[in-house]
């Protein structure tokens, strides 16, 4: 295992998660205006969560290896990922309030959307680190020198 690589993917991924988050809650639909919680308190456990998410994201799709479509497939468990979390905060009752059936659609379509996003980052950033591994081990012997 290549644990420099799951650390990475595992921070970029929970950047580009957090940060489209934010962008969705908090300037797109302003829900983090009505948080009850202390905002450092709720952005801290956040980050976390966020951490926590990219690392199982990323493990899982560093073992997964497809033949073909590994982008496409990548992104597929995320919005499974998505799926399976969202149902577990809605079970729970910690998701975003709001009335009606249409707000839980939006916000499971969102949680898959978001996770789909971090698998998909994951995936490229482990399609260049691979494509960089081959070009550093194909470099020219005359430039040790």
């Amino acid at each position: 295992m290549r644990l420099p690589r799951l650390l990475i993917s595992t921070v970029f991924s929970a950047i580009i998660m957090f940060a489209i988050s934010y962008y969705w809650h908090g300037v797109l639909l302003n829900d983090l205006d009505f948080i009850s919680y202390d905002k450092t308190l709720f952005f801290g456990l956040l980050s976390i969560l966020y951490l926590l998410v990219g690392g199982a994201l990323s493990f899982v799709l560093m073992a997964y290896k497809p033949a073909e479509n590994r982008t496409l497939k990548h992104v597929t468990i995320g919005f499974a990922a998505g799926f399976m979390i969202y149902l577990v905060a809605f079970v729970l009752g910690v998701s975003f309030q709001g009335e009606g059936i249409e707000h839980t659609i939006v916000n499971f379509t969102w949680q898959m959307l978001e996770q789909g996003v971090g698998g998909f980052s994951i995936s490229i950033y482990y399609v260049i680190a691979h494509r960089r591994e081959k070009l550093m081990a194909f470099s020219d012997v005359r430039d040790d020198d």
